[in-house]
């Protein structure tokens, strides 16, 4: 049985918009491994805050439910992402990369049916829908 195509989303929109702004004012744990990966100019402060705020918009682009299959899969790819680059270049400042994975494991599935079966104009249409 698939899952419910609106029910991932409700999860994956509430996840994804409510995680950066809880975690903004008071997260060390993710800001010792901001600070271990190479930055460049940003201070990882800011580079926090602007991952925050990417997030927030994502969220709320996958929410709107103009492009939301597109957006999960843009999505699902940051989260990997993140989270690769987080383990192999955090110096440890990870101490379980595999819970790191496994918390994150929900989210990425609910992604992933969302930009399978979500709602938006890449969306298969049902037989009484088509024209």
């Amino acid at each position: 049985m698939l899952p419910d195509p609106g029910r991932a989303q409700a999860v994956a929109e509430k996840a994804q918009i409510a995680e950066p702004l809880l975690s903004l004012p008071d997260a060390p744990h993710e800001l010792a491994i901001v600070q271990s990966v190479a930055l460049g100019p940003l201070t990882p402060l800011l580079f926090m805050r602007l991952i925050g705020i990417g997030e927030t918009l994502l969220g709320l682009g996958v929410l709107s439910g103009l492009y939301s299959r597109p957006l999960a899969w843009f999505q699902g790819v940051l989260l990997v992402l993140m989270n690769g680059i987080g383990i192999a270049f955090s110096g440890g400042a990870i101490a379980d990369p595999v819970g790191l994975v496994l918390r994150n494991l929900p989210l990425l599935l609910c992604i992933a049916a969302l930009g399978v079966h979500g709602p938006g104009t890449l969306a298969p249409r049902s037989g009484a829908e088509k024209r």
